[in-house]
């Protein structure tokens, strides 16, 4: 983005240093006037804009060329050289030739290894070379074809598959449905289709129609791996123990005394394990329909609810003593004054209030503000920094006065375009303390620029 200037430039004889023109590849079609100037880029030329056209700054050179010729001129001046040269000339070249339909030697082109063959090449046509492969040259292997079955093998206990070479021909085995073993079974990487399998003795698997009973006669059935249950999980006994350290639960309600049935008389609650400490308990008292706590194991106290039946006194009594622990608790600084008043069973008041200072620019009267006037006025005092701003431009003058009461010529002025919001150089006069002057060469559009005064 470059920084314009809406009025003229006066170097008062200085001298520009090290600048440069505009520079653009091919002629601009906006915003030309009679003597703009740039530099051409493609053709390496100093052009100016006449009014009408871009004309080229100095001698222009134009070079054409005739079939035993080559003319010369120049545009300023009435001479005109010719160049010329004669009808052939010889000279060293280098490249292909364009008209080039055959080589000059005929090549010879060959196979080698296990492969033989040759063909002879002259540029003018496509070649065909045929090829023999010498005997005994392949070897069987991974890139070759065909399926070179492998050994299957069988004893009574067991199927063993053999195979050599690299070949990855696919062996299929079928074995009987029933096998039966004495030793430990195992079905890694079996597919499809059901197991069974029975083991001797008092325990018993069984998958007969999709039930599995295991029986332990009385003993213990250990799973040393994770347990997943797709189904309903039921466990009938007298007690169920977890040792884990992390349960997690969908159901979002727990049922105590699941059991129970009739007019209810148990207790419910959940109690707290504390090691050597005594165990806590958090529980719902069926005898006084009550949930209530306990911190040490002997004594429970109410839990008060919303819509309990709480003495009126109690409540008054609460109160009032919140009430004295606040107010003991409130204190006053400098800036904020703090007074709370004991009203015995009436509610207490505390009233705050902002201390100002002695010298102070804010104000009470209708709420905490500040005094504006009383500022500003002090500000123009101590010569702070103030501001005025401004719109100008009416599409007629050319000249502006902007009025801004700051007292004092020292002040910056700075333009800027209210459209594009760049920052622009006009003339500026400091007229008097309180008015500026700005000028521009061609009158600007209405509040086209925006003055900005500080001092």
């Amino acid at each position: 983005m470059a920084k314009r200037f809406l009025t003229h430039l006066d170097l008062a004889g200085n001298q520009i240093l090290n600048a440069a023109f505009e520079k653009l590849a091919t002629d601009p079609t906006t915003g030309n006037f009679e003597g703009r100037v740039y530099y051409n880029t493609a053709n390496d030329v100093l052009k100016f804009y006449d009014g009408t056209a871009w004309q080229a700054v100095g001698d222009q050179i134009t070079i054409e060329g005739t079939e035993n010729e080559v003319t010369v001129s120049f545009n300023s001046g009435t001479s005109t050289y010719t160049i010329s040269l004669p009808s052939t000339i010889n000279a060293d070249t280098t490249g292909n030739a364009a008209t080039a339909t055959k080589l000059a030697t005929a090549r010879s082109i060959q196979l080698g290894g296990d492969l033989s063959g040759s063909v002879s090449f002259d540029g003018t046509a496509d070649v065909t070379i045929t090829a023999t492969i010498a005997a005994d040259s392949v070897a069987l292997g991974t890139d070759t074809t065909g399926n070179y079955v492998a050994t299957v093998a069988g004893t009574a206990n067991q199927v063993t598959v053999t195979g050599s070479g690299s070949e990855s021909a696919a062996v299929t085995l079928s074995l009987p449905q029933d096998i039966a073993t004495t030793s430990n079974p195992t079905f890694a990487g079996v597919t499809g289709g059901n197991v069974q399998v029975g083991v001797t003795g008092d325990n018993e698997i069984d998958t007969d129609e999709g039930n599995l009973t295991i029986d332990s006669a009385g003993g213990t059935v250990t799973i040393d791996d994770n347990l997943v249950v797709s189904g309903d999980l039921t466990v009938s006994g007298t007690t169920t123990s977890v040792n884990t350290e992390t349960i997690n639960l969908a159901d979002n309600v727990i049922t105590l005394n699941s059991n129970a049935t009739g007019a209810p008389t148990e207790n419910a609650g959940i109690e707290i394990e504390r090691g050597d400490s005594t165990n806590v308990e958090l529980r719902w008292n069926e005898t006084d329909d009550t949930w209530e706590a306990t911190r040490d194991g002997a004594t429970y106290a109410d839990i008060l609810l919303a819509g309990d039946n709480i003495p009126t006194s109690d409540i008054t009594n609460f109160t009032e003593d919140v009430q004295d622990v606040v107010g003991g608790m409130t204190s006053g600084s400098n800036s904020l004054s703090v007074t709370y008043t004991d009203n015995g069973a009436s509610p207490g008041t505390l009233a705050l209030d902002t201390t100002l200072a002695t010298t102070s620019y804010l104000s009470k009267a209708s709420g905490l503000a500040v005094d504006i006037a009383t500022l500003e006025a002090k500000l123009v005092t101590d010569s702070f920094t103030k501001k005025a701003t401004a719109n100008v431009g009416n599409g007629t003058n050319t000249s502006f006065a902007v009025t801004h009461n700051l007292g004092t010529r020292d002040v910056q002025v700075q333009i800027y375009d209210n459209a594009t919001y760049d920052t622009v150089e006009c003339d500026v006069v400091r007229t008097d303390a309180n008015t500026v002057t700005v000028s521009f060469t061609v009158a600007p559009a209405n509040d086209a620029y925006r003055v900005v005064v500080i001092g």
